[in-house]
């Protein structure tokens, strides 16, 4: 997601800032070594990437910090303004989320044979969904975007859908990435998109739907473009050492495939149950994993009666104590899966002189008056340990 030139600039910087933090050299040689003319100009660099004088950077506790590419090619994703005709939006619910998208471009292409427009999906979210489609397991509704015809509401009347409302032209920038039409292929084409590339590139989502865009060839889906609206990112990564503070967590562990959704049920079945307080608008969630295994817990506050409570009632719970040792924390953008910023912390570490030490990272997500994007801070914890192998 970088031009060679805007990547090799922001690597100056990060490497500048560096020895701006964890060296005693003056800030003029420092502005002279990395290629600034005059510390003047090195300082309106930093003014503008940090609010900061580098004087007074060198006195904060925050790391301003822009990874080195590691990867190779991977999967292809592109950025660029993309175009979206008028469409008519269906919905398509059933009691599984099993196979939904199939059997919703299937019903449709039986009813309309020759439809020669373009079409999108996407899973409808439970805040778009009418008072009767909420009761529906999640997944359970799909959204189809059929490209106008003439004809096609009379086509479709009588069906299975439900809706018919217009979403206008527009062109939206977006990230895409393409994938065969087979639901493994797609979810793991989707993780990459969201929750791989776009935590590590330089852009951050934008307001806009996430669509899935089908591919006909002879009446049958061939490919699927996954398209995801963004903008550019304005700053880098904001990285700080800190050592975590209380309060303690309840926590289940489990493993599999759906581990963090078990564990997150056996952790929020009694919760909400027995003390709901403790998930509430200014709840603090947890999450580890380690191999195939994932723990998630609640913050409980500490000697109160509600954690013994809670643990008599589920014993599959118990409690767990942050780790005393320092942490390299990075606050980043909710996703669904916040680890991914972990090779950004360990990228910092290396460059810097540290390394993580053999307790497990893990996620910490702080719901600040409530769940929706905006209102939940996300911190990715990565202990470190001093020269001597010890835990920071």
């Amino acid at each position: 997601g970088h031009t060679v030139k805007e990547y090799v600039r922001r690597r100056r910087l990060s490497n500048a800032l560096a020895r701006v933090r964890h060296s005693d050299e003056a800030l003029a040689d420092i502005a002279l070594a990395w290629g600034y003319g005059t510390q003047q100009s090195f300082n309106k660099v930093v003014k503008t990437a940090t609010g900061l004088t580098p004087l007074s950077y060198r006195q904060d506790g925050t790391e301003y910090y822009f990874p080195r590419y590691r990867g190779g090619p991977g999967r292809q994703v592109t950025v660029s303004d993309r175009y979206f005709p008028l469409t008519i939006r269906l919905r398509y619910a059933r009691q599984t989320a099993d196979g939904i998208e199939d059997l919703a471009v299937g019903d449709f292409l039986r009813r309309c044979p020759d439809f020669d427009g373009r079409l999108f999906g996407r899973t409808l979210p439970s805040q778009e969904r009418s008072a009767g489609e909420r009761g529906l397991p999640g997944g359970a509704v799909y959204e189809l975007r059929a490209e106008f015809r003439p004809g096609l509401l009379a086509a479709l009347r009588g069906g299975p859908f439900t809706g018919f409302a217009a979403a206008p032209a527009v062109r939206r920038v977006c990230a895409a990435t393409t994938a065969p039409n087979e639901p493994d292929a797609v979810r793991t084409a989707w993780d990459h998109l969201y929750n791989g590339w776009l935590a590590t590139s330089m852009f951050e989502p934008d307001d806009g739907p996430l669509l899935e865009e089908y591919h006909l060839v002879s009446g049958r889906v061939r490919r699927l473009t996954l398209t995801l609206p963004v903008r550019r990112r304005t700053g880098c990564h904001r990285i700080r050492l800190s050592r975590p503070s209380p309060p303690d967590f309840l926590v289940a562990t489990r493993s599999g495939s759906r581990a963090e959704e078990e564990a997150a049920r056996v952790v929020l079945d009694p919760v909400l149950r027995i003390a709901p307080g403790l998930a509430g608008p200014t709840a603090t969630f947890y999450i580890s994993r380690y191999g195939s295994s994932c723990t998630c817990g609640v913050a409980c506050p500490p000697d109160t009666g509600v954690a013994h409570s809670l643990i008599r009632a589920a014993p599959d719970l118990s409690r767990l104590c942050l780790p005393d040792c320092l942490c390299a924390v990075l606050e980043g953008e909710l996703c669904a899966d916040a680890s991914v910023y972990l090779p950004v912390l360990a990228s910092w570490a290396e460059d810097n002189g540290f390394h993580p030490s053999d307790e497990t990272p893990f996620v910490l997500y702080r719901a600040e008056g409530g769940f929706g994007p905006r209102q939940v801070a996300v911190q990715v914890y990565l202990p470190l340990q001093n020269d001597d192998g010890k835990n920071g």
